[in-house]
């Protein structure tokens, strides 16, 4: 994991690189954990910024965050958009990103992904 400037974090949490944050939707069909590919530390050690990848079908479903005393495990769940009607679509990645926040500071532990 990378480390960045105060500033640079700040804007990154603040999405400035990337639109909007995504927003969990609880009722997208067929949730399925899917591998993060970046994490971005707060300067307040509890504020992460999320990134992930996924289709044009499917978005944020959810966000599982697991802790305990050496480990902070981040698990997105993506799902199935709600218009989605049968058909051939294009395979494309598109990144998309979330925040969390820690119940304590990261620290030392370590940051895990909750994907298989």
């Amino acid at each position: 994991m990378g480390r960045v400037t105060k500033v640079a974090a700040e804007d990154l949490l603040q999405g400035v690189s990337r639109g909007e944050a995504a927003s969990p939707d609880t009722s997208r069909r067929s949730p399925r954990a899917v591998p993060w590919d970046w994490i971005d530390i707060g300067p307040d050690d509890q504020t992460l910024r999320i990134e992930f990848v996924h289709g044009v079908v499917d978005g944020l479903h959810h966000l599982d965050v697991d802790e305990d005393d050496d480990e902070v495990r981040f698990t997105v769940i993506l799902g199935l958009n709600h218009d989605l009607r049968g058909g051939a679509y294009v395979a494309v990645g598109l990144t998309a990103w979330t925040t969390a926040v820690t119940d304590r500071p990261v620290g030392r532990r370590h940051v895990t992904d909750g994907a298989p």
